[in-house]
């Protein structure tokens, strides 16, 4: 599939795949044209990245993850890699830390709403 396709099926936009390419996240194979094709897996990988960087995580820490992803495999998943723990480590303690300050955030909120209620 080309690129249009991908983005398409991930709802990444087509910019946005060319940056995973240029970050290294993602290397499709290009024809005699220059066209960059994508084979089914992509999708799953290409959705993966969006998820993990929709909650926060920066695109070198995704990078880390990857060399530990089975592409082999129809449903992408983490295999023994232990040099990825310390970063799954880290973000959960930053998802952690972002989870607390949101719920600080809402309580707030939910107290001026309440305040004004009267």
């Amino acid at each position: 599939m080309k690129i249009g396709d991908l983005s398409a099926h991930t709802g990444v936009s087509q910019r946005m795949l060319r940056y995973y390419e240029d970050a290294g996240l993602i290397k499709p194979v290009r024809s005699a044209a220059g066209y960059r094709h994508y084979d089914e897996k992509w999708v799953k990988l290409v959705s993966c990245i969006k998820i993990l960087s929709t909650a926060g995580m920066k695109l070198d820490a995704i990078k880390v993850l990857l060399t530990c992803l089975s592409n082999d495999d129809p449903d992408p998943a983490f295999y023994g890699c232990t040099e990825v723990r310390q970063v799954l480590n880290d973000e959960i303690k930053r998802l952690n830390t972002k989870m607390n300050e949101l719920e600080s955030s809402r309580k707030l909120v939910s107290e001026y709403a309440k305040n004004l209620a009267g």
